[in-house]
């Protein structure tokens, strides 16, 4: 989602306010959706009825923001996360954000090398683009381990008050991947009162 959000600004900063706004409100809706499966997958786990997340607001300056009704049970698991006050989540994720940026970009020089008259000059380029490439893979690899310890333990929380209730693999999974969606934007969602258009 972050990619769509720096598509948007890339877009709009060339002056294509129409594919600027398209990016934007995919990720917008990619984000509303994450939202909405967290709270079906809990309806799954828990049996109890969570009304659908309405989409209501949307602060289109930086800081980015979405503002949500009807999200109580979302901003519950957010805050048994506590992203806000922990600076090491935040480093992370602002670290997986630049990290997949650069991966987009030397992804992007390997193939223009891929594409290019085979010569050993450009073999060896190549090679050294593909190594740099495997190494942010790395990297971007250890550092959402970081991120992802404490999603997994909010959704293992979840699963324990649900009183052994539908203990399966598929909602555990399903509730993490909607939740990393949810952290990782680089939207913030709040409660729709606290946004500021």
């Amino acid at each position: 989602m972050a990619a769509k959000v720096r598509s948007a600004l890339t877009f709009r900063h060339q002056g294509h306010f129409d594919k600027a706004m398209l990016a934007m409100s995919e990720a917008n809706r990619d984000q509303v959706l994450a939202l909405r499966k967290i709270q079906s997958t809990l309806y799954g786990i828990t049996g109890k009825h969570y009304p659908m997340v309405v989409f209501e607001k949307f602060r289109q300056l930086p800081p980015f923001e979405i503002g949500v009704a009807d999200g109580d049970a979302v901003f519950a698991i957010l805050d048994r996360i506590n992203t806000a006050e922990d600076p090491t989540f935040a480093e992370a994720r602002a670290k997986v954000h630049d990290v997949e940026a650069q991966i987009e970009e030397e992804g992007s020089f390997v193939t223009f090398l891929q594409r290019q008259p085979a010569s050993t000059e450009n073999a060896a380029e190549l090679e050294t683009a593909q190594a740099t490439v495997r190494e942010l893979e790395q990297t971007l690899a250890t550092t959402r381990a970081k991120i992802l310890a404490p999603i997994f333990a909010a959704t293992k929380d979840v699963f324990a008050r649900a009183s052994g209730r539908h203990q399966k693999d598929g909602l555990f999974l399903s509730l993490a991947a909607n939740i990393y969606v949810v952290v990782m934007s680089s939207i913030a969602t709040r409660p729709a009162q606290r946004v500021e258009i």
